[in-house]
């Protein structure tokens, strides 16, 4: 692949990226990988360099360097120091959907909801603006057909289902309810009208933004995310742009758990199944089927992609790019990263730190977050600051005075679909429609209704 180079400004530091290719988001979607090419030895080594809602009456902006102490305190940031016992959520995480719930029935269902406007579309299913009817609340819902998912997918849904219920954090997406029908599933989840960080990162859309300041402002976000989840035992393994949702005020969301593993707590050791975005997998995630039977690894790969998605904020592509498979996964391997110097030399020791090929040299395996808290990149960031959505964030999404419902941070070729009714989807056949040979899949999901009431404790539906 050729290095994609870029002038830098003197203000902040790089030009805006130039985008994504527009065919990207089709190529790089997640998978899973049966065959690995190179050897062993091929794994490069190198040695580690040296290595943590917005107030209303806070006008200070999120900047590269900015320092001001603020005062206050947030309600998330609260819930944050208040989680469930990690014991707790260690067991929890890997076994069923009985979480905290409590024995109050509350019943919710589809047509609790008014159906506003298509988000996305997936293999699985569609996500849906959708409007509940006795609140009027805006909320993101994810339908997803039970006729498409085979054993495996099934134990992805209860995981991504508990990491949504259990995790109460400000840069994790947030589950407020959780329903089925005989064919269906359904997710009810915060809707972020700023849109996921893939949609931003087009050229046409990153002249709102210091490139410099808004990498910073959302990479630091994503280490307390990811951080948090490695605190609980959890390791991601699907961090690209499309999982990286944006409020209406500009802070992030973390989506999409279904490729999030519970029981790892190494940087290097834990797992062996080999997962996710092509583009943006470790190394050592790729030689899995090379190493042998003895082979794992563990929560560094989430480090590895953080630096993937950095490199990719400032250049619009990941660092090593290609759409022929076995090419890509050649150059994940081998390929040393190529780096503009005349990126300012804190982002570059980031960077490089993170995308390190032997994964017990990589920032963040030492001591995990708090490792690449401290790295020179983040000089002068107020992590608890940041934490209770103290910084005014660096650009802003959403159009002042756009309404609730406004859809113009998604892809229009999606939000211009039609919204058929309930029961009524595109691509989702009824029951009696679905072929004998797939019957079998419309299981009933024990526990996996959840609601949370006003108060934020979670409640089993009936």
């Amino acid at each position: 692949m050729e290095f994609i180079r870029s002038v830098l400004t003197p203000s902040d530091g790089a030009t805006a990226p130039s985008g994504p290719n527009p065919t990207l988001r089709k190529v790089r979607s997640s998978v899973n990988l049966t065959h690995a090419t190179l050897a062993p030895s091929q794994l490069m080594t190198s040695q580690q360099a040296v290595p943590q809602g917005p107030s209303s009456n806070i006008p200070t902006q999120f900047q590269a360097g900015s320092d001001v102490p603020m005062p206050g305190t947030s309600d998330e940031a609260q819930c944050f120091s208040t989680m469930l016992p990690q014991k707790l959520v260690r067991f929890l995480s890997l076994s069923s959907f009985n979480t905290t719930e409590r024995d109050e029935a509350v019943n919710v269902c589809d047509s609790d909801f008014v159906r506003m406007n298509v988000l996305g579309i997936g293999s699985f299913g569609k996500v849906l603006l959708v409007k509940k009817k006795d609140s009027s609340r805006l909320f993101a819902m994810k339908i997803i057909k039970k006729s498409v998912l085979k054993e495996r997918m099934r134990a992805r849904i209860r995981m991504e289902r508990n990491v949504m219920a259990l995790h109460r954090h400000p840069f994790i997406i947030k589950l407020h309810y959780a329903f089925q029908e005989e064919d269906k599933l359904y997710f009810v989840m915060d809707y972020c009208k700023g849109g996921d960080l893939y949609y931003h990162l087009h050229p046409s859309r990153n002249s709102r933004r210091s490139t410099s300041s808004f990498s910073k402002f959302v990479i630091a976000q994503l280490a307390l995310a990811l951080g948090h989840l490695h605190n609980h035992g959890i390791v991601y393994r699907d961090l690209k742009p499309e999982n990286v949702l944006f409020d209406d005020q500009g802070y992030i969301k973390l989506a999409d758990f279904g490729l999030a593993k519970g029981g790892i707590w190494e940087p290097t050791r834990g797992t062996r199944s080999v997962c996710g975005s092509l583009h943006y997998m470790a190394p050592e995630l790729l030689l899995m089927h090379e190493l042998g039977d003895d082979a794992e690894y563990g929560y560094a790969v989430d480090w590895w992609s953080l630096g993937v998605l950095l490199y990719e904020i400032f250049w619009g592509l990941p660092p090593w790019y290609c759409e022929k498979h076995d090419e890509l996964v050649t150059m994940i391997k081998t390929i040393p990263l190529k780096i503009n110097l005349k990126l300012p030399a804190p982002t570059r020791s980031f960077m490089t730190d993170l995308l390190i090929k032997d994964p017990q040299y990589r920032l963040g395996s030492a001591a995990d977050v708090e490792e690449v808290k401290r790295h020179a990149y983040f000089e002068r960031i107020d992590w608890q600051r940041l934490l209770a959505k103290q910084y005014a964030p660096c650009f802003t999404p959403c159009a002042a005075g756009a309404p609730e419902e406004c859809v113009q941070n998604f892809d229009e070729s999606f939000t211009r679909m039609p919204v058929k009714s309930s029961g009524q989807e595109s691509g989702m056949a009824p029951c009696s429609s679905i072929p004998p040979n797939l019957a079998d899949r419309l299981v009933h999901f024990d526990d996996f209704d959840f609601i949370i009431n006003e108060e934020g404790t979670d409640t089993r539906a009936a």
